[in-house]
């Protein structure tokens, strides 16, 4: 670098002299630019079980999802067909990423918000699975600052397809007020709108969760009360944790419930119509990974489910394309492998993902099962009344319903019934209603 001569000394000193000496003005910062800065901060604020610090975390459900039962890592093997059949449905039926059958599951789904960006909704409707959505309407007070960003274009897209669509608000409220405000937010935007699916009051930021549990029912109770009173159907989205630890009101049993448990089973006690399954989800039309969920309401799906026999492989066992030896080899089943027999040709049994079985190699579980669910019913405990994870004493004691409690028996078995969570009762100790 070239040194300065004396006079250019001069000239600087000169001017920075001058630039002191100009005074400072102060420029307004502009209503635009406020809002921008209050829409950023509340986005950078949310905190939970699946947002840190206004970040998606992506590795929210890591543990549950690629763990099995016993917490030990799942292996490509201990997923059905590889893992390529997870949350997916074959021959009318859905299985979950362990390759069982998802019993009561009538449609499959996914939520999405501005997270998800631009997507392609011609896609979706031609080249996936998803039968159902649930948009992000917005979060927090009744500002448009606060609404969704993709919240116009995601309806205007669902209803010029034809996929039905229910919506979701993010609370923020730490005040009845603000639970009232956020209604009134969410009834803004659904003016003109023609929903298939409820409302839901998604519950789970740390900024409510900080109010406790009998301010949270409250809020809970006044945002889906207005809710109804516009004339919509509300419900609560919400962690299973929450809904055992903050929501377990039964003034609030009235009310659409939508589970969130990245596992291979829901296991909500109480009766529930959306069931959000992974973060993990991959569906034709949307970059990137997106919550995948299910629905258990028996009056939303029109697929017919086959009638399917329930076995375990007693030994390692291959498949194959067809039913014989002569058929190429396309895996193995690992011994004790649940597996759903819908034909049996000449003792070998065709699986509801198109390959075969010996039988040679299979014992009977249960009896013929249905993968729909469609003569559930209500019944009400007479008296305190142990769950077990299958329909006998035998079974493992998962925990007690205290009498006067409502459940959904799905299916029926030796006289102990299937609730929707997944686990068993005697049903002589039940009444229906």
């Amino acid at each position: 670098m070239k040194m300065m001569g004396r006079t250019g000394k001069i000239i600087v000193s000169a001017i920075l002299a001058f630039a002191l000496a100009v005074p400072v003005i102060s420029v307004p910062v502009s209503a635009a630019d406020e809002a921008t800065d209050e829409i950023q901060e509340m986005e950078n604020s949310a905190d939970s079980w699946r947002f840190s610090e206004g970040e998606l975390n992506e590795d929210a459900d890591e543990t549950i999802f690629r763990e099995n039962g016993e917490g030990t890592p799942l292996t490509e093997v201990d997923c059905f067909g590889g893992c390529t059949l997870a949350w997916s449905k074959l021959n009318g039926v859905f299985y979950n990423n362990k390759g069982d059958v998802i019993q009561g599951a009538y449609r499959k789904g996914m939520d999405v918000s501005r997270w998800q960006k631009d997507i392609d909704w011609a896609k979706v409707k031609s080249s996936s699975d998803i039968d159902f959505v649930i948009l992000r309407c917005g979060y927090g007070n009744d500002k448009t600052a606060y609404d969704d960003s993709k919240f116009i274009r995601n309806a205007t897209a669902c209803e010029q397809y034809g996929i039905p669509y229910g919506v979701y608000l993010y609370s923020y409220a730490d005040s009845v007020s603000d639970a009232r405000s956020e209604a009134r937010h969410t009834i803004r935007l659904l003016q003109g709108r023609k929903l298939s699916y409820p409302v839901y009051y998604d519950l789970e930021d740390k900024v409510v969760k900080k109010q406790g549990r009998t301010n949270i029912i409250r809020f809970a109770r006044e945002y889906c009360t207005m809710i109804e009173d516009a004339g919509y159907d509300a419900g609560i989205y919400a962690s299973l944790t929450w809904f055992n630890k903050y929501l377990n009101d039964s003034s609030l049993d009235g009310y659409s419930k939508w589970v969130a448990q990245w596992n291979s089973t829901c296991t909500y006690g109480k009766p529930f119509r959306l069931w959000q399954c992974t973060s993990n989800g991959s569906v034709a039309g949307v970059s990137g990974r997106v919550d995948i969920n299910f629905d258990f309401s028996k009056g939303s799906g029109t697929a017919t489910a086959p009638s399917l026999t329930k076995y375990i492989t007693t030994d390692n066992l291959n498949y194959r394309t067809g039913p014989g030896t002569k058929y190429a080899r396309k895996g193995t089943y690992k011994k004790g492998t649940t597996l759903y027999v819908s034909k049996i040709t000449n003792n070998w049994g065709l699986l509801p993902n198109g390959y075969y079985v010996y039988m040679k190699y299979m014992k009977k579980a249960d009896t013929s099962v249905s993968a729909s669910t469609g003569k559930s019913y209500k019944v009400k405990t007479t008296d305190n009344l142990n769950y077990r994870t299958g329909p006998g004493t035998k079974y493992a004691r998962k925990g007690t319903y205290k009498k006067g409690k409502t459940l959904t028996i799905v299916s029926t078995k030796n006289g102990w019934g299937k609730t929707s969570s997944g686990y068993y009762v005697y049903l002589k100790y039940t009444k229906r209603i």
